[in-house]
């Protein structure tokens, strides 16, 4: 599995609809490729849909348009989300607090799937 979110899958939010229904993590870019936001969903295209329910897109002041979703599908990416958000720390995952994720982060929720794992 690549490391770097920026380098996985790549989906403009107004094309969610073709990420797959599977586990996996993603995160949202802005439009100069900085991560805003990773999160992990047992279902990924359940989590990114609709962005008006999303959590990190309520957190941020940009449109759908200017947000790419990048994702990676799998359940051993699933678990590396607390990995990942350390490593990177985006602003707007404020709900990784003290070492531990919070219940927001753990809502049911849905990401695209990844071909390739590494």
């Amino acid at each position: 599995m690549n490391q770097d979110p920026r380098k996985w899958n790549r989906t403009p939010w107004q094309d969610a609809k073709r990420i797959p229904c599977s586990p996996g993590c993603y995160a949202l870019l802005d439009v100069d490729d900085n991560i805003l936001y990773i999160g992990r969903s047992k279902i990924l295209w359940n989590r990114l849909r609709n962005p008006s329910t999303h959590p990190g897109f309520k957190r941020t002041n940009q449109s759908v348009d200017s947000l790419t979703i990048t994702w990676c599908v799998g359940w051993k990416v699933y678990d590396s989300e607390k990995v990942l958000i350390q490593q990177w720390n985006p602003p707007l995952c404020q709900d990784y607090i003290n070492g531990r994720l919070s219940t927001e982060v753990s809502l049911r929720s849905g990401v695209p799937n990844v071909a390739n794992l590494g």
